[in-house]
Protein backbone atom coordinates (compact mmCIF):
# COMPACT_ATOMS: atom_id res chain seq x y z
CA UNK A 1 0.00 0.00 0.00
CA UNK A 2 2.82 2.53 0.71
CA UNK A 3 4.61 2.31 -2.55
CA UNK A 4 1.19 2.54 -4.56
CA UNK A 5 1.37 6.03 -2.44
CA UNK A 6 4.46 6.69 -3.80
CA UNK A 7 4.08 6.17 -6.92
CA UNK A 8 0.75 8.25 -7.05
CA UNK A 9 2.53 11.01 -5.62
CA UNK A 10 5.36 10.36 -8.20
CA UNK A 11 3.24 10.68 -11.48
CA UNK A 12 1.64 14.26 -9.78
CA UNK A 13 4.62 15.56 -9.36
CA UNK A 14 5.67 14.67 -12.89
CA UNK A 15 2.39 15.84 -14.29
CA UNK A 16 2.93 19.30 -12.34
CA UNK A 17 6.33 19.47 -14.09
CA UNK A 18 5.62 18.52 -17.67
CA UNK A 19 2.43 21.36 -16.84
CA UNK A 20 4.97 23.90 -16.03
CA UNK A 21 7.08 23.80 -18.78
CA UNK A 22 3.77 23.89 -21.19
CA UNK A 23 2.44 26.90 -19.95
CA UNK A 24 3.91 29.75 -21.85
CA UNK A 25 5.86 32.89 -20.60
CA UNK A 26 3.85 36.34 -21.04
CA UNK A 27 6.27 37.94 -23.71
CA UNK A 28 5.32 34.60 -25.98
CA UNK A 29 1.56 34.95 -25.95
CA UNK A 30 2.23 38.68 -27.85
CA UNK A 31 2.15 39.39 -31.36
CA UNK A 32 5.04 40.49 -32.13
CA UNK A 33 3.26 42.48 -35.19
CA UNK A 34 0.33 44.15 -33.19
CA UNK A 35 0.40 47.24 -34.24
CA UNK A 36 -0.10 49.28 -30.68
CA UNK A 37 3.53 47.44 -29.69
CA UNK A 38 4.94 49.94 -32.27
CA UNK A 39 2.26 53.16 -31.53
CA UNK A 40 4.50 56.36 -31.18
CA UNK A 41 3.70 59.81 -29.60
CA UNK A 42 3.62 62.33 -32.22
CA UNK A 43 3.89 66.22 -31.31
CA UNK A 44 1.24 68.68 -31.82
CA UNK A 45 0.60 69.94 -35.34
CA UNK A 46 2.33 73.19 -36.19
CA UNK A 47 1.04 76.27 -37.89
CA UNK A 48 3.33 76.92 -40.56
CA UNK A 49 4.97 80.63 -41.22
CA UNK A 50 2.30 83.05 -42.49
CA UNK A 51 -0.99 81.46 -41.47
CA UNK A 52 -2.66 81.72 -38.65
CA UNK A 53 -3.51 79.49 -35.98
CA UNK A 54 -7.63 78.05 -36.80
CA UNK A 55 -9.94 79.07 -34.14
CA UNK A 56 -11.15 75.77 -32.90
CA UNK A 57 -14.03 77.19 -30.76
CA UNK A 58 -15.41 78.50 -33.88
CA UNK A 59 -15.34 75.41 -36.04
CA UNK A 60 -18.87 74.14 -35.72
CA UNK A 61 -21.71 76.06 -37.86
CA UNK A 62 -25.16 76.05 -36.98
CA UNK A 63 -27.08 76.80 -39.79
CA UNK A 64 -29.67 79.65 -40.12
CA UNK A 65 -33.53 77.95 -38.69
CA UNK A 66 -35.80 77.71 -41.45
CA UNK A 67 -39.56 78.08 -39.89
CA UNK A 68 -42.19 75.59 -40.97
CA UNK A 69 -44.61 77.02 -43.02
CA UNK A 70 -47.05 74.51 -41.63
CA UNK A 71 -46.63 75.67 -38.28
CA UNK A 72 -48.34 78.89 -37.45
CA UNK A 73 -47.31 78.98 -33.86
CA UNK A 74 -43.73 78.06 -33.98
CA UNK A 75 -42.16 79.50 -30.90
CA UNK A 76 -39.30 80.67 -32.28
CA UNK A 77 -40.51 82.83 -34.83
CA UNK A 78 -40.75 86.39 -32.57
CA UNK A 79 -39.29 86.97 -29.01
CA UNK A 80 -40.37 85.40 -26.22
CA UNK A 81 -43.36 87.63 -24.74
CA UNK A 82 -41.00 88.01 -21.06
CA UNK A 83 -38.86 90.20 -23.30
CA UNK A 84 -42.05 92.67 -23.20
CA UNK A 85 -43.08 94.60 -25.96
CA UNK A 86 -44.15 97.65 -23.92
CA UNK A 87 -42.27 100.91 -23.17
CA UNK A 88 -39.54 100.82 -25.03
CA UNK A 89 -37.50 103.19 -24.69
CA UNK A 90 -37.55 105.77 -27.73
CA UNK A 91 -39.41 103.84 -29.44
CA UNK A 92 -40.84 106.01 -32.69
CA UNK A 93 -44.58 105.99 -33.09
CA UNK A 94 -44.23 103.83 -35.39
CA UNK A 95 -42.64 100.65 -33.48
CA UNK A 96 -44.98 101.76 -30.28
CA UNK A 97 -47.95 101.02 -32.94
CA UNK A 98 -46.21 97.71 -34.29
CA UNK A 99 -45.90 96.85 -30.34
CA UNK A 100 -49.23 97.64 -29.15
CA UNK A 101 -50.32 95.28 -32.02
CA UNK A 102 -48.27 92.55 -31.64
CA UNK A 103 -49.40 92.35 -28.17
CA UNK A 104 -52.61 92.27 -28.88
CA UNK A 105 -52.11 89.60 -31.39
CA UNK A 106 -50.56 87.89 -28.57
CA UNK A 107 -53.09 88.50 -26.28
CA UNK A 108 -50.95 89.72 -23.66
CA UNK A 109 -53.20 92.27 -22.08
CA UNK A 110 -50.80 93.46 -19.73
CA UNK A 111 -48.23 94.65 -22.18
CA UNK A 112 -51.63 96.31 -24.54
CA UNK A 113 -52.73 98.34 -21.44
CA UNK A 114 -49.22 99.14 -20.24
CA UNK A 115 -49.10 101.00 -23.86
CA UNK A 116 -51.99 103.47 -22.16
CA UNK A 117 -51.16 106.72 -20.97
CA UNK A 118 -52.17 107.46 -17.69
CA UNK A 119 -54.02 110.40 -19.28
CA UNK A 120 -56.01 108.26 -21.87
CA UNK A 121 -59.35 109.32 -22.14
CA UNK A 122 -62.42 107.52 -23.93
CA UNK A 123 -63.88 108.95 -26.90
CA UNK A 124 -67.32 108.03 -25.43
CA UNK A 125 -68.78 110.65 -23.28
CA UNK A 126 -70.42 108.04 -21.45
CA UNK A 127 -67.35 105.73 -20.59
CA UNK A 128 -64.40 106.31 -17.90
CA UNK A 129 -61.23 105.75 -19.09
CA UNK A 130 -61.31 103.03 -16.26
CA UNK A 131 -64.40 101.41 -17.78
CA UNK A 132 -62.92 101.46 -21.23
CA UNK A 133 -59.45 99.82 -20.78
CA UNK A 134 -61.26 97.25 -18.25
CA UNK A 135 -63.19 96.64 -21.67
CA UNK A 136 -60.07 96.92 -23.74
CA UNK A 137 -58.51 94.00 -21.15
CA UNK A 138 -61.22 91.59 -21.71
CA UNK A 139 -61.22 92.52 -25.86
CA UNK A 140 -57.74 91.54 -25.84
CA UNK A 141 -57.89 88.19 -23.77
CA UNK A 142 -61.10 87.40 -25.06
CA UNK A 143 -62.42 88.88 -28.17
CA UNK A 144 -61.72 88.23 -31.90
CA UNK A 145 -57.94 87.85 -32.55
CA UNK A 146 -56.11 90.73 -33.94
CA UNK A 147 -53.55 90.80 -37.11
CA UNK A 148 -50.24 90.89 -35.70
CA UNK A 149 -49.48 93.85 -38.43
CA UNK A 150 -51.18 97.09 -39.00
CA UNK A 151 -51.76 98.42 -42.35
CA UNK A 152 -51.86 101.81 -44.71
CA UNK A 153 -50.40 103.24 -41.21
CA UNK A 154 -49.71 106.50 -41.24
CA UNK A 155 -48.36 109.36 -38.96
CA UNK A 156 -49.51 112.67 -38.23
CA UNK A 157 -47.48 115.39 -36.21
CA UNK A 158 -49.83 117.90 -34.36
CA UNK A 159 -47.00 119.23 -32.34
CA UNK A 160 -43.53 117.74 -31.14
CA UNK A 161 -44.84 115.37 -28.43
CA UNK A 162 -48.07 114.54 -29.91
CA UNK A 163 -48.58 112.24 -33.00
CA UNK A 164 -51.88 111.02 -34.81
CA UNK A 165 -51.63 107.46 -35.86
CA UNK A 166 -53.91 106.14 -38.25
CA UNK A 167 -54.13 102.18 -39.62
CA UNK A 168 -56.47 99.88 -40.56
CA UNK A 169 -56.56 96.62 -38.73
CA UNK A 170 -57.63 93.12 -39.03
CA UNK A 171 -60.17 91.14 -36.23
CA UNK A 172 -61.22 87.61 -37.40
CA UNK A 173 -63.05 88.59 -40.41
CA UNK A 174 -63.40 92.90 -39.82
CA UNK A 175 -61.38 95.24 -41.32
CA UNK A 176 -61.06 97.89 -38.57
CA UNK A 177 -59.66 101.83 -39.03
CA UNK A 178 -58.22 103.20 -36.38
CA UNK A 179 -56.61 106.17 -35.21
CA UNK A 180 -54.36 106.69 -32.00
CA UNK A 181 -53.41 109.73 -30.37
CA UNK A 182 -50.33 109.37 -29.24
CA UNK A 183 -48.32 111.57 -26.67
CA UNK A 184 -44.52 111.47 -24.79
CA UNK A 185 -44.08 110.69 -21.90
CA UNK A 186 -40.61 110.56 -20.49
CA UNK A 187 -39.00 109.18 -23.83
CA UNK A 188 -42.09 107.09 -24.87
CA UNK A 189 -44.68 107.09 -26.77
CA UNK A 190 -48.26 106.22 -24.92
CA UNK A 191 -51.33 105.82 -26.13
CA UNK A 192 -53.94 109.25 -24.81
CA UNK A 193 -56.77 108.22 -27.13
CA UNK A 194 -58.05 105.42 -29.32
CA UNK A 195 -60.67 105.64 -32.03
CA UNK A 196 -62.73 103.47 -33.92
CA UNK A 197 -63.55 105.09 -37.53
CA UNK A 198 -65.14 102.75 -39.30
CA UNK A 199 -65.81 98.75 -39.51
CA UNK A 200 -65.61 96.90 -42.55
Amino acid sequence: MPQVSTALMFLLALMSISACKSTPKVADCEDKKSTYLHAADHAVLQTPEGLETPDRRNALTIPAAKGDPKNKNACLDRAPTYFGTAGRLAASPEEMVADWAQAWADRNADAVLAMYSAKFASDSPDKTAEVTLEQRRAEVANGPIAGARVKNLKIMQPDNDRRVASFTQQFGSSTVQKELTLIREGGVWKIAGEKVVAVK
